[in-house]
């Protein structure tokens, strides 16, 4: 149950995240997006698979 929560709350999280480098930082999004990517999913993968351990 907490990985259903925990995943669209960090997507929030780090989109806002690239929100501010773009925006307050001054990168480019082409700059942001894979840093967006390894800062979403290695978290986001680990909770999934956590969810899953635990399923079972």
């Amino acid at each position: 149950m907490a990985a259903k929560l925990f995943i669209p709350a960090w997507l929030i999280v780090s989109l806002v995240n690239m929100w501010v480098g773009v925006t307050k930082a001054g990168y480019s999004v082409r700059d942001e997006l894979p840093i967006l990517l390894v800062v979403f999913l290695v978290p986001a993968v680990v909770a999934g698979l956590a969810a899953l351990r635990l399923a079972r």
